[in-house]
């Protein structure tokens, strides 16, 4: 799957759309205890054995750091989304875009992803929830226009908080670096995937580099890449590669 990277903001899942046999994709375990926590600024330590699927549930990872929920007013959302919409609008080269109004905002990536696939399934496509995070879609190459419409007013009807949209900060950051090597790439691990640890660069260098021109080039889900659909398929489904939203973004 050919996916966009986070850049800093929103978690965000792919809208994986079939056309015709191609498939694209375009943006829109146990806990600690099971696994050695490495230190502040090392890669982590290998892990070995077997999971099943339901041993790794996200909700048991306890988190390094608390994140403070950002604040913004009614106001600073409303003209966010003003100027977000006329952004996607552009994107997806859409000349007269209609004005459809806000139905409400969706908290969180679960409750956004289930909207919007609820919304495209009314306006007459295969949508569904994916496996982990985004709306898979089966869009014959002769709707792709239509499609965009159709996505574009969805999102409309549907935005996502702007508050999940913001650049990740330093607290963030570490906190999902600590949850990728503690909890998601042993996750992988356990369910046969090849993990070079080696690669992992350290959390004080990806972290200090992330928000600059010297960003390190590294995500851990570039493994599944390499690896047999056999093995990569079940484990991407088994192993959530990001940690739940209120932990993410704060209560």
């Amino acid at each position: 799957m050919i996916g966009v990277r986070p850049s800093g903001r929103r978690l965000v899942g792919p809208v994986v759309v079939v056309l015709g046999g191609l498939l694209l994709a375009a943006c829109s375990g146990p806990g600690n205890a099971s696994s050695p926590e490495p230190d502040a600024d090392a890669s982590p330590s290998a892990t070995s054995g077997t999971a099943t699927d339901g041993e790794w549930d996200p909700h048991t990872w306890v988190p390094t750091v608390t994140i403070t929920p950002v604040a913004m007013t009614e106001a600073e959302k409303v003209a966010w989304r003003t100027q977000w919409l006329a952004d996607t609008a552009e994107q997806a080269g859409l000349q007269d875009p209609p004005q459809v109004a806000l139905v409400r905002w969706t908290e969180g990536n679960a409750d956004h992803d289930e909207a919007t696939a609820g919304c495209l399934t009314d306006a007459g496509f295969t949508a569904s929830v994916g496996s982990d995070r985004g709306v898979d879609l089966d869009v014959p190459e002769a709707q792709v226009d239509a499609f965009q419409l159709a996505m574009y007013v969805c999102e409309s009807k549907y935005t996502l908080d702007p508050v999940y949209y913001q650049e990740w900060t330093t607290d963030q950051l570490n906190l999902i670096f600590d949850y990728w090597t503690q909890f998601y790439l042993p996750c992988l691990q356990a369910h046969g995937v090849p993990v070079d640890l080696g690669a992992v660069p350290s959390k004080a260098a990806w972290v200090a580099a992330f928000h600059t021109s010297r960003r390190l080039d590294w995500w851990p889900d570039t493994v599944l890449q390499t690896t047999p659909a056999s093995i990569g398929r079940p484990a991407r489904e088994a192993c959530s590669m990001y940690p739940p939203d209120d932990v993410f973004y704060g209560q």
